[in-house]
C-alpha cells in the first residue's frame, strides 16, 4: 500500500494519521510505503534528510546539543 501524506499544520494531526494508516496496513497484512509531505516543523522532533546527488550522498542532520570535547 502506497500512501501519499497530505500537508498538516499540527504534528499531532500528522502522527494521528500515520497511526491510523499503520493500524490499517497491519490489519490488512499489507506492506506500507509512506510518501508525500514531511511532518510539519515542531521543536519536539528532529529531522534527518538524505539528498541524492550523482556520485555523492549528502546527509543533513540537526545540530548537536553539546559540542565534542577532545
Amino acid at each position: 500500500m502506497h500512501i501519499f501524506m497530505p500537508p498538516t499544520e499540527r504534528l499531532e494531526d500528522y502522527l494521528d494519521l500515520v497511526h491510523a494508516i499503520e493500524d490499517t496496513a497491519e490489519e490488512l497484512q499489507m506492506p506500507l510505503v509512506i510518501e508525500g509531505y514531511s511532518p510539519p516543523h515542531d521543536p519536539r522532533i528532529n529531522h534527518m534528510k538524505v539528498t541524492p546527488d550523482p556520485g555523492v550522498i549528502e546527509v543533513n542532520i540537526h545540530p548537536a546539543i553539546t559540542g565534542m570535547n577532545a
